[in-house]
C-alpha cells in the first residue's frame, strides 16, 4: 500500500525544518536528525527522498512552529473548543490529531501533559517531531483533516487552556562528549536492575511516561541520557537515578 506523498503548501514554510524516515517508519533516518541533518521542504535530498515513497518527519521548534499530539480522545474534547481552529492532521494507529500552530511567544522545550498518570498530550516545541501527513505507519496513513491555514495561538493561551506553565527548559545541545564505553555499560547493567526496557542498542523505554514505539531514551557513548518524548536530559546515570527516586516517592 503506497501513495505519492506531496509536502501540504501550510508546511511550505522556509523557516520549518523535516528529516527524513525509512518507508513504513516514524524513527528519524539520519543520527544528529534535529541539529545538523534536516531540511527546508525545497532542499533536493528531501524531495527525492519523498518521490521514492518514503516518510519524512516535521521540527517543531523552528519557525515558531508547535504542534499539540494528542493521544486521548476525551481529553482532546475537552480542550477542542478552547483552542483556534488550525491546520490539523490525523494520526495513522491512534486516529487522534496533531494541531499545528505558529506560537506567539518565547518557545518551550517538548513536553507532554499526564492526566492521573496517563498521557492525554505532547505540546511539540523545541527538539519535538511528528510523522508529516500522507506518510504511512503500520499500513494506515496519517491524513489531513482540517486544510487551513496553519493558526497562531499565544503561550497566555497554552497556559490557560492545559494549566501549566511553559518554561524554555535548558535542552540538549547536540554536542557529544568525550565517548566513555565503560560508563555505557554500567549504565546498561543499571537499566536491568531498575527494570527499564531496553528497545534498541542505545533506546530504551523512559519510565516518565507511557509510549508506543521504538524507545525514547537514549544513551549516548559519553553516559549522557536523553529522552525526546518528555525532553528530559541527564549528565549521567547517578543524576537519572536520583531524580527517579524522587519521581517514584511522589506518585
Amino acid at each position: 500500500m503506497s501513495k505519492k506523498i506531496k509536502i501540504p503548501i501550510e508546511l511550505m514554510n522556509p523557516s520549518f525544518r523535516f528529516f527524513l524516515v525509512s518507508k513504513g517508519s516514524k524513527i528519524p533516518l539520519e543520527k544528529k536528525w534535529n541539529s545538523i541533518n534536516n531540511y527546508q521542504f525545497f532542499h533536493p535530498k528531501l524531495l527525492n527522498w519523498i518521490n521514492k515513497g518514503n516518510n519524512y518527519g516535521v521540527l517543531t521548534g523552528f519557525g515558531n512552529l508547535i504542534v499539540l499530539d494528542f493521544d486521548d480522545r476525551d481529553y482532546y474534547k475537552s480542550k477542542i473548543k478552547s483552542i483556534p481552529k488550525t491546520f490539523t492532521v490525523i494520526t495513522a494507529n491512534k486516529k487522534l490529531f496533531h494541531k499545528y500552530y505558529y506560537l506567539d511567544g518565547d518557545m518551550f522545550n517538548t513536553l507532554g501533559v499526564d492526566v492521573k498518570d496517563k498521557r492525554v498530550c505532547d505540546m511539540m516545541g523545541t527538539n519535538g517531531r511528528v510523522i508529516a501527513p500522507e506518510c504511512c505507519f503500520d499500513r494506515k496513513f496519517y491524513t489531513i483533516k482540517d486544510n487551513i491555514p496553519i493558526s497562531h495561538i499565544t503561550t497566555e493561551q497554552l497556559t490557560e487552556v492545559f494549566k501549566m506553565e511553559l518554561k524554555a527548559k535548558k535542552k540538549w545541545d547536540g554536542v557529544q562528549r568525550k565517548a566513555n564505553p565503560e560508563i555505557v555499560k554500567r549504565t546498561i547493567k543499571l537499566f536491568e536492575i531498575l527494570k527499564i526496557e531496553q528497545c534498541q542498542e542505545r533506546h530504551f523505554k523512559c519510565p516518565y511516561h507511557a509510549m508506543d514505539g521504538n524507545g525514547n531514551l537514549y544513551l549516548f557513548d559519553d553516559g549522557g541520557l536523553h529522552c525526546f518524548h518528555c525532553g528530559r536530559t541527564w549528565i549521567d546515570i547517578e543524576q537519572f537515578v536520583i531524580q527517579l527516586e524522587k519521581y517514584n516517592k511522589k506518585k
